[in-house]
């Protein structure tokens, strides 16, 4: 595909990098970076290797630049990678708008991990609570067994004594 342009600041953007894409997956040391890292021109790039340089020119990818998303806790969860058709830097308040974009994205991911956690802790507790019913269950229907037979014993033996048949077995 050939993605989204966007403009930021008279300033155009490929914006069809995804974690899916063979780009972003040919660059996983730049998912777990904690600074920004800027490729001004891709096709000089020694950094990148051929093989990426050739992704990106396919591409139409001239200029790269990564911000960290990073957790509150300073841990990296990925970054947040500008393309751009042309040898670009990027101004100050581009990349200060990226920084936000990251910091946003940080907090999406980490709300989102809090709430998968909270529904793993709700699963597990109805899991067990559905564990202890059945548990109660089968120990009530266990101990209900044994008891009515004693019960039923003392409801005999009660009437017979009432009624005097086994008076000569009782003293």
């Amino acid at each position: 595909e050939d993605g989204a342009k966007v403009t930021l600041g008279g300033t155009e953007l490929v914006a069809h990098l995804t974690c899916a894409d063979p780009i972003t997956t040919a660059l996983p040391a730049a998912f777990e970076l904690v600074q920004d890292w800027l490729v001004p021109d891709v096709a000089a790039s020694s950094w990148l290797g051929p093989e990426l340089v050739e992704l990106l020119d396919a591409a139409g990818v001239r200029s790269l630049h990564a911000t960290p998303v990073l957790a509150r806790d300073g841990r990296p969860l990925g970054s947040v990678i500008t393309a751009w058709p042309r040898q670009h830097r990027p101004d100050h308040g581009t990349v200060q708008w990226l920084e936000l974009l990251a910091r946003h994205a940080a907090d999406l991911i980490d709300h989102r991990r809090r709430e998968e956690a909270v529904a793993a802790a709700r699963d597990a507790a109805l899991r067990a609570d559905d564990s202890k019913s059945r548990f109660l269950a089968a120990a009530s229907h266990d101990l209900r067994q044994p008891l009515q037979a004693i019960l039923l014993v003392e409801t005999v033996l009660s009437r017979a004594l009432k009624e005097g048949s086994l008076s000569g077995y009782v003293k």
